[in-house]
């Protein structure tokens, strides 16, 4: 059962009110019990024992009437003076022998006792000492009792009957024995207007004595027993038990009410605190333990609350720490939680600027301002460590009423609280009220923390800062770096309807990686300190400048620059020499220029279109400047198409072949083949190889482009010997890609192997650029192959950086003579005089001499004139595929020489 009140409502409050019914109610329970048993055990006693004198009262009535009955019938037999009718003997034996029949001869009328009497004058009958005799009962009607007395003339016995009415009236309906059965000792009814109960009290009339008879048994209850005392008894006792119940149920509420009220209380003030109510309370108005400890709760809940609002201002603090520091912001939710622990006082934080002598002054929803702080002032809070300090003189110094904003008049005593980071003060917590602060311990340790706070965000803060410069920042130069750079694009491109005009002036040094190789990273990161240098003196005020990475240099110059002025005078300085480690080093640099908005809007576009234009500086011969075209942004375009393109053809085949024949000037015959490859592209048709293989060099792609084109000419070589088709060797271009590979020389004898061919039968064609710095490499690579048998040669001669004392070293049996040698011949005597120079070399370095792109007669003349060994170009056969020039080699391909022969003869 649930009881509901102000105090019973939690478990214990039940259970301790249960407890205490039950430690009331058991004991006296268990009185009940024991007295109960007593008071009916004793009721039933007395009532036994009145229920014995019950019919002991009836039986001595009923033998009061029998003796009453029996004097009678001896007054009437000595009072007798008439002659009654005399029993004959047949009766007096009847009466002596029970009564079994009797006959009346006589009555007595108006005798309430005796119905009739009986005289026997003669004593024939013998003489018995019975005076009682009866007949039971039969069919609701009562006993005939008879008395009898003998005759005092010993005349005879008289007898007489006793009157039903007399002798059964306590038996009547009425009467008191209405309840009562009157029996013989045999159980025979004599008297039974109610019949008896097995378990009823029986009480034993005794008339031997008197009546020399046997005993009547009387057995019945009262009709009315005697209850109202017992009633009564019954009633007070429950009276009392409920009264006692009551009692102790209210005792016990008043007990549990004084005990869980004030419990239900705190733990309802509990909950609450629980839920984050802080300003929950509880009633302090008892004198006892629960007046204490509510005492002790609130006081717990003051200093708890406190503290929860300390720790949710510090966590808040803390966030800003962790988060996106904002200093203004953060030192505002400082000065918020010093208002609530010093209420009226004024406040400022004092945060020192790494940036200059001044530091930042804030003040509570005030802007920021700058102010210096004494030397001495630091110093002293140095000396004095980072306690709370106040001073309870009411005249505060200078730089405190000044960072307070307050009045020079105005009396007020101040506290302060330094906060250092690393040993050094970095801000100052300044507190003024017109009396002197009082603070309990709680407050001087929240204030201490949040001075510990106050000095983290300020060291954070300038940590932050330090990250961002080191992000944006290169390390080397002191420059911006690429991130900066776009920092700065995007600022300036903020407002994309309306972006702010500029020009990107986007540098790359031509020849720093050479000095990097050659003198090392230390020199090459001295070069670029001094190239910054020189960048900073020549750009103009407004300038950024950034170093994206490597070797590359990026200004961005304002509207009012003239970019193109900046863009030449910087490839005149940078092309002046620079001294390193006592040497003089020239590297030069290629510019590209780019402006928003004419060349775009975006910082991506813009970076890409001034490299594209470097880039293109570097294609005219470097060391010179190019504004961005938009032409360069299609060749751009079909760089990206030829490097995705040939990737497929590569794996599809889509490339072949072309063999170009060279032929010995003087006999005609066909000393030999070049391949050269083409590109039949699905979509374009021809793609002519000056287009896609300075794109494959830029890639990956040369590499596998080299040995495709290598195997596929080795492998028609084979064909051509099995036909018996009489070509001297094939010869293969080879990049300086497939040289730097460790493993060429062994990737090209495997592949002869597998053809079938001889070292012989291959020659391999290398640029003269390759011997610019990399000589070294080029004849480590080309070393095993020579030795092999094959052949080496030097294409492009008088094009490159060889040096004539280098030339007696180069790994190289054959030179070629550049075209644009060729072309002038017979026409300019300078193109004469080198050729002829070249072929004098040649001859006494034992190499032969091949003329490439000979086209007419006139350059046919002056090479066989000047002793040219062999001759290739367009004069004898364009580059052919493997049909056409089998075809072509059956038929000849000095048709051209021998017609020039013919006419020579004929001149």
């Amino acid at each position: 059962m649930r009881i509901s009140g102000l105090f019973l409502h939690s478990r214990v409050a039940r259970r301790t009110f249960r407890v205490l019914l039950a430690a009331a109610l058991l004991p006296l329970a268990v009185f009940v019990l024991l007295a109960t048993q007593v008071y009916l055990n004793d009721r039933a006693d007395r009532a036994q024992r009145n229920e014995s004198e019950y019919l002991k009262h009836i039986g001595m009535r009923t033998f009061d009437r029998l003796t009453a009955a029996r004097a009678t019938l001896a007054a009437k037999a000595i009072d007798a003076q008439f002659e009654a009718p005399r029993l004959h003997d047949e009766a007096v034996k009847a009466v002596l022998a029970g009564l079994a029949s009797v006959g009346v001869d006589g009555r007595v009328h108006g005798d309430p006792v005796l119905v009739a009497r009986w005289q026997q004058a003669r004593g024939e009958a013998p003489r018995s000492s019975r005076d009682l005799w009866w007949l039971p009962a039969a069919d609701d009607a009562p006993a005939h009792v008879m008395l009898t007395w003998p005759d005092a003339a010993g005349r005879g016995t008289w007898v007489a009957e006793v009157s039903p009415g007399f002798l059964w009236q306590d038996f009547s309906a009425d009467g008191p024995a209405s309840t009562v059965c009157l029996s013989d000792a045999q159980r025979r009814p004599l008297r039974c207007p109610h019949v008896a109960n097995a378990g009823d009290p029986a009480w034993h009339l005794f008339l031997k004595a008197r009546f020399g008879s046997g005993d009547w048994v009387l057995q019945g209850r009262q009709h009315e027993p005697e209850t109202a005392l017992q009633d009564d008894v019954l009633r007070l006792a429950a009276t009392g038990g409920v009264a006692t119940l009551l009692l102790i149920a209210m005792l016990g509420l008043v007990l549990v009410r004084r005990t869980m009220v004030p419990l239900e209380q705190i733990i309802a003030g509990t909950k609450r605190l629980a839920a984050g109510d802080w300003s929950t309370r509880v009633a302090e108005g008892r004198n006892d333990e629960f007046g204490q400890l509510a005492q002790l709760f609130n006081g717990m809940v003051d200093r708890h609350g406190r503290q929860m609002q300390a720790f949710e201002a510090q966590a808040g603090i803390d966030r800003e720490l962790l988060g996106s520091l904002d200093l203004d912001r953060l030192m505002q939710q400082i000065l918020r939680r010093l208002q609530v622990l010093a209420p009226g006082a004024r406040l400022a934080v004092l945060a020192r600027t790494w940036s200059g002598p001044d530091w930042r002054v804030h003040r509570p929803d005030a802007e920021t301002g700058l102010q210096p702080v004494p030397e001495l002032a630091l110093r002293q809070a140095v000396a004095d460590g980072l306690a709370v300090h106040c001073d309870a003189r009411r005249n505060p110094p200078d730089w405190i009423r000044q960072a307070l904003a307050l009045p020079a008049s105005e009396p007020a005593a101040a506290c302060w609280v330094p906060a250092a980071w690393q040993d050094e003060p970095v801000a100052l917590i300044v507190l003024c009220a017109a009396r002197p602060l009082a603070m309990d311990d709680d407050a001087r340790r929240e204030l201490e923390a949040l001075r510990d706070r106050c000095a983290l965000a300020i060291a954070a803060a300038e940590r932050e800062h330090r990250l961002v410069e080191r992000a944006v920042r290169d390390d080397l130069t002191g420059l911006l770096n690429r991130h900066g750079l776009h920092d700065t694009c995007d600022d300036l491109l903020a407002d994309s309807s309306a972006p702010q005009p500029f020009t990107l002036l986007f540098m790359d040094l031509d020849g720093f990686k050479e000095v990097n190789d050659a003198m090392g990273h230390t020199v090459g990161d001295i070069l670029l300190r001094a190239v910054a240098d020189r960048m900073r003196a020549l750009v103009p005020e407004g300038t950024v400048l950034a170093r994206p990475g490597g070797d590359e240099f990026v200004a961005v110059l304002p509207a009012t620059a003239d970019a193109e002025a900046l863009a030449a005078a910087l490839c005149d300085r940078l092309a002046h020499p620079f001294v390193l480690r006592g040497q003089l080093q020239h590297i030069g640099a290629s510019i590209g220029l780019a402006s928003c908005p004419a060349d775009g809007t975006e910082r991506d576009e813009l970076l890409r279109r001034a490299d594209l234009a470097m880039y293109a500086a570097k294609a005219d011969g470097r060391g010179r400047w190019r504004r961005y075209a938009a032409t360069l942004d299609q060749e751009a375009s079909e760089r990206a198409w030829i490097g995705r393109d040939l990737r497929t053809a590569l794996a599809s085949g889509q490339l072949e072949v072309h063999y170009q024949p060279r032929l010995d000037l003087r006999t005609g015959r066909t000393e030999g083949a070049e391949a050269l490859v083409r590109w039949r592209h699905p979509e374009r048709g021809w793609i002519p190889p000056v287009r896609f293989v300075p794109v494959a060099e830029e890639s990956d792609l040369i590499v596998a482009l080299g040995e495709q084109v290598m195997n596929m000419a080795m492998a028609q070589r084979r064909r051509w010997r099995d036909l018996g088709v009489p070509i001297g060797r094939v010869a293969v271009n080879v990049s300086a890609r497939q040289l730097q590979d460790a493993g060429f020389a062994d990737t090209v004898l495997a592949m002869l192997a597998r053809h079938g061919l001889r070292p012989q039968e291959l020659e391999l064609e290398i640029t003269e650029s390759l011997f610019a710095g990399e000589a070294a490499l080029v004849e480590r690579a080309l070393a095993p192959l020579r030795a092999a048998g094959v052949q080496v040669a030097l294409d492009d001669f008088g094009t490159g950086f060889s040096s004539l004392s280098a030339l007696r070293h180069l790994p190289v049996d054959v030179m070629k003579i550049d075209r644009s040698f060729v072309i002038d011949l017979g026409q300019d005597p300078d193109s004469d005089a080198v050729v002829r120079a070249v072929i004098a070399l040649a001859r006494d370095l034992g190499k032969r001499v091949v003329a490439e792109g000979v086209e007419t007669e006139l350059q046919q003349q002056r090479l066989r004139a000047l002793g040219c060994d062999e001759v290739q170009g367009y004069r004898y056969a364009k580059p052919l595929a493997p049909e056409a020039f089998l075809e072509g080699v059956r038929a000849g391909f000095d048709a051209p020489l021998r017609a020039a022969e013919t006419q020579t003869v004929d001149a």
